[in-house]
């Protein structure tokens, strides 16, 4: 009795582990979406800021910025591929 009690928790515990990472998974996804419209924005301010003089200094802090956001997305992206690999 006591054995079966255990394989039932086992069983519940996981079920409810994998409907968090499933989650989990969904909410990088949407994380991941975000990032791609953030970055997409900085690309944008990026090429406004090259056609109009402004100081050099402003200029490659926000390359800096882009250059730390792809890395960024980049560590999600394998997170989540990572994730998908494993089935969760």
């Amino acid at each position: 009795m006591g054995e079966k009690k255990v394989l039932e928790t086992l069983l519940d515990n996981t079920l409810k582990l994998h409907d968090l990472l499933i989650k989990f998974s969904s909410e990088l996804s949407e994380l991941n979406k975000k990032l791609d419209s953030l970055l997409s924005i900085f690309e944008n301010a990026s090429k406004a800021i090259e056609e109009k003089p402004i100081e050099k200094e402003i200029v490659e802090k926000l390359d800096k910025l882009l250059e730390q956001n792809k890395t960024i997305a980049k560590g999600i992206l394998l997170l989540e591929k990572s994730l998908r690999e494993k089935g969760l």
